[in-house]
């Protein structure tokens, strides 16, 4: 016996498309937003070995483990983060050659990667990869020329906003820390790196339902607005 189909309530046109889905649906999740904003590459009240140290910074509105990122230089540098070290929405980790308590100068480290990065006082680079092997970012400064050659303080970037391989978007740090060298390790360059990030516009509702159904199968309803 054939069954008859309920028509739709008065107002309401209602249009069903069945696609078979012959990919998977990504979640969409951005990509990480991290820098590396503050470099310590030549103390002076401790030797390189245990003074050197980075600092990176989260731009982005989702908090970043750095567990398996490599960190690299354009050479033979090269480590592998074997540790969860997470970068806080607008925060920060320090990465450093020797451990808060080796005497490496008073930087708090997140993590220690040892002597397998060594952070050149002339030209060097310093390279950050995620766990699929993307560069997130760069930095290669010069020893002098473009970027700033300090002596007993880090290169500081200026503003989160700027080219961080510009040499002209870094200045050297004048704010002391630890033991008597200049930097700020673990907290901001400037204040500009402290401004809330901004707030993204919620978007109106779509004229359409998306509904996933099992075996892949994707349900798209398109509705009208009822009439009063």
């Amino acid at each position: 016996m054939e069954q008859r189909r309920t028509p739709a309530p008065r107002g309401v046109r209602s249009i069903s498309i069945i696609v078979f889905l012959y990919l998977t649906v990504c979640s969409g999740a951005a990509p990480a937003s991290v820098i590396i904003d503050e470099i310590m590459q030549n103390p002076a009240v401790v030797s390189d070995a245990r003074g050197e140290w980075f600092e990176l910074f989260n731009t982005g509105a989702a908090v970043v483990d750095l567990y398996h990122w490599r960190i690299a230089d354009l050479g033979t540098d090269s480590h592998v983060v074997n540790a969860h070290v997470i970068v806080p929405v607008r925060g920060y980790a320090v990465l450093a050659r020797a451990g808060s308590g080796s005497g490496n100068g008073g930087a708090a480290a997140d993590y220690v990667y040892g002597g397998d990065i060594v952070l050149g006082n002339g030209a060097d680079q310093l390279v950050l990869y995620d766990p699929a092997g993307t560069q997130i970012d760069r930095v290669a400064w010069d020893g002098g020329p473009g970027f700033p050659d300090p002596n007993g303080a880090s290169m500081a970037l200026l503003d989160p906003g700027l080219d961080n391989d510009v040499g002209g978007s870094w200045t050297v740090s004048t704010t002391p820390f630890g033991d008597g060298d200049l930097g700020t390790p673990g907290s901001a360059n400037f204040a500009s790196f402290s401004d809330p990030p901004p707030q993204a516009a919620v978007p109106a509702p779509a004229p359409w339902g998306l509904l996933v159904l099992p075996a892949g199968w994707l349900l798209l309803r398109s509705r009208a607005p009822q009439r009063a």
